[in-house]
């Protein structure tokens, strides 16, 4: 379901966060690919007809929880006079937002749809990528810089989902940056 400039209502954050609550819990007692909209809006204490009105698939629900980095991004870029994020800042969100979500990572390592959701990381940092760098270098930047630098970052999130959340975010955030630079040294400051 495409989104809106505009923020939802309160009635329907309220719903979309009780839905995504209600999938967070069945993703703790049964596999992703278990869990049917029936579970989701049983657990949810909704109608099915209620769920249809917010998503049209149990994948596009998983999906609106790992949305989080997006909407963190456009709310500090809101909230300040910045027209963009700094990459360093950018990364450390990237990984507080994979931390937020630990217990989904965990249930969905070695399934397909944690490689929808890594792709989904990625389409959200690649504009976010591209206006970053054009904003630091001064110049438009390739598409396909920004797609590289973001599937470098998610590649480390999953990584780091497949070592158990080892090192510690901080110092994941670091090595990650220290590679990036030293591969894209005119990139990345």
């Amino acid at each position: 379901m495409p989104k809106s400039n505009r923020k939802p209502d309160r009635r329907v954050r309220r719903t979309r966060r009780q839905l995504q609550n209600a999938l967070r819990e069945l993703i703790q007692k049964k596999p992703y690919n278990k869990i049917t909209k029936v579970d989701i809006v049983n657990e949810a204490d909704i109608s099915r007809a209620t769920f249809y009105l917010h998503y049209n698939s149990v994948d596009e629900l998983l999906l609106e929880c790992f949305s989080s980095l997006g909407d963190d991004v456009a709310d500090r870029l809101e909230e300040s006079d910045d027209t963009y994020i700094p990459l360093p800042d950018l990364t450390r969100m990237m990984f507080d937002s994979v931390v937020s979500n630990r217990a989904l990572y965990n249930e969905l390592q070695d399934t397909i749809a944690l490689s929808t959701v890594m792709n989904q990381l990625m389409q959200v940092m690649i504009p976010i990528i591209k206006n970053t760098i054009s904003a630091t270098i001064a110049n438009d930047v390739d598409d396909i810089v920004a797609y590289q630098i973001a599937g470098a970052l998610s590649a480390s999130a999953l990584f780091w989902i497949d070592n158990k959340f080892s090192p510690s975010a901080k110092q994941i955030t670091t090595t990650t940056l220290v590679q990036l630079r030293t591969t894209l040294p005119s990139i990345i400051p």
